[in-house]
């Protein structure tokens, strides 16, 4: 809109692109085209308009010298509404060219590497990517992009990545003096065991994932495992450089023996072995645990869990009285040493809801 102020002779024009007001003694054609052209008007206060992209802004070139625009400032409003139309236009003309526009390669690959990593992120199955509405969902978000099969998913496209991952890790090793190797195992669902090794640099403090082996064809002796260890030194090092200062385990039998059999081989000599904190955490738990009383606690606070979670009648009753209740209840288990403090700490929290269920 244009409006003219008597006292200062000038006229106040609002872009409706960038909402900006703008002011001139005279807000001519030329003014409102230079200040979408992001031109010079000559004028101090006809700043440019951050309103409009790139593209708009060389297809306005074109168009606008053809809208008729009227001149001076008899009447600015119609100005703008015409060149308001005409955005609106390119706007859509834009939202649909960019819908049905073939990909380029280098759009399908990015659009590859994204559909890998939030398969690789999201602790979702592979399988996903086959399910027919994920990839009709796809297809009607952009229709020239095809999704990729789960297949390719798991195997082409997550080794993909990988290899740019591996490649920034070898990197940053490159760059560091220090190297931190931590490992651990455990077994999987598929009674697979599987060993991750982690290393950590001590100038930022983050931990990346190195290498997992599965060693369910093994067995889990302290000479093994100190040959795996020494395996994996060996690939962190590949320049040459000492760069591994100490190795952190947890403290069972057989990685106390593996830890020890490292540093007594020379060219090991220089690391230094430590033992997991958290699990020795975890040790002086278990003993606190195991006392009668806190047995007992621990034991009744799951039944308790257990009634409310894994009948009909309460769990409905619980669901009636609201989500709060129930929904922060957890049971406690020997492998996570946090669970006994979660467990006990949101029962306490939901005591006086849950009497009211019982009474």
């Amino acid at each position: 809109k244009g409006e003219r102020d008597v006292k200062s002779k000038r006229v106040a024009v609002v872009c409706r692109m960038c909402k900006i007001e703008l002011s001139a003694k005279v807000a001519t054609k030329e003014h409102l085209l230079r200040h979408l052209y992001h031109g010079s008007t000559g004028e101090k206060s006809f700043a440019y308009c951050t309103g409009l992209s790139r593209e708009e802004i060389t297809y306005l070139k074109g168009l606008l010298p053809t809208i008729a625009l009227p001149i001076g400032n008899r009447d600015v409003s119609v100005a703008i509404s015409a060149i308001t139309g005409a955005t609106e236009k390119l706007q859509n003309a834009t939202i649909d060219a960019w819908f049905s526009k073939p990909l380029t390669s280098t759009e399908i690959a990015e659009l590859n590497s994204s559909m890998a990593l939030f398969f690789a992120t999201s602790a979702v199955s592979f399988r996903l990517a086959d399910n027919v509405f994920f990839r009709k969902f796809c297809r009607l978000m952009r229709p020239q992009y095809t999704p990729l099969s789960a297949k390719t998913v798991s195997s082409s496209a997550l080794e993909k990545e990988y290899n740019i991952v591996r490649a920034a890790m070898r990197k940053k090793i490159a760059d560091s003096d220090v190297v931190n190797l931590l490992l651990d195992g455990w077994t999987d669902i598929q009674c697979r065991s599987i060993y991750a090794f982690i290393i950590s640099f001590p100038e930022d403090g983050k931990e990346y994932l190195f290498d997992v082996k599965d060693i369910s064809h093994d067995h889990h002796t302290g000479e093994y495992l100190a040959t795996l260890i020494e395996y994996v030194i060996h690939d962190i090092e590949q320049s040459g450089r000492r760069v591994v200062h100490s190795v952190v385990t947890d403290n069972a039998s057989n990685m106390k023996l593996a830890r020890d059999i490292v540093v007594r081989k020379n060219g090991f000599n220089h690391i230094f072995v430590l033992r997991c904190f958290m699990h020795a955490f975890g040790n002086v738990m278990k003993k606190i645990l195991d006392l009668p009383f806190s047995e007992n606690l621990v034991k009744r606070a799951n039944v308790i869990v257990k009634y409310f979670k894994s009948s009909h009648i309460p769990a409905a009753l619980v669901r009636d009285n609201g989500e709060s209740v129930g929904r922060g209840l957890m049971s406690s288990n020997k492998t996570r040493m946090t669970s006994v403090q979660l467990c006990l700490q949101h029962l306490l929290a939901n005591i006086p809801r849950l009497r009211e269920i019982v009474g």
